[in-house]
């Protein structure tokens, strides 16, 4: 006989969706949609993967932040963030950057999953990359 592999797993539920968006260097830093939540569920984990080495900076920095934009894309609620705030947040190029889930992380089922980027003092210069969301649907 088989072995059911989903017998340990809570209700049967694991990792169901993967967001991806890419972002350009030195984009804005408005927040922009990354796809509708399929259905009520849950952010597990989010990481940054920039295409070269994203530098971290102590007095100009960026917030990158994924967010529930609800369904009108007006909605605040931080889901998970990466501050590049000391060279010890830098990111080596092609290397998955790992952003702290918040305990705010259910989001409900079509509304917005966002990503944005918000400047701390000056900024420092973005480069091209891509925001990857995993989900657990609920």
């Amino acid at each position: 006989m088989g072995k059911d592999f989903l017998a340990d797993i809570p209700n049967n539920r694991f990792v169901m969706g993967k967001g991806l968006v890419s972002l350009a260097s030195n984009g804005t830093y408005d927040a922009f949609g990354i796809e509708p939540a399929p259905g009520n569920c849950t952010i597990v984990s989010a990481f940054f993967v920039p295409s070269a080495s994203q530098a971290g900076s102590a007095t100009n920095y960026f917030d990158l932040k994924i967010l529930d934009l609800s369904t009108d894309g007006s909605g605040t609620t931080v889901l998970a963030s990466k501050t590049l705030s000391a060279s010890t947040t830098s990111i080596a190029a092609n290397a998955a950057g790992s952003m702290a889930i918040t305990d705010s992380n259910s989001v409900t089922a079509l509304n917005v999953i966002g990503v944005s980027a918000v400047k701390a003092g000056n900024g420092i210069a973005r480069v091209a990359g891509e925001v990857v969301v995993w989900y657990r649907l609920l």
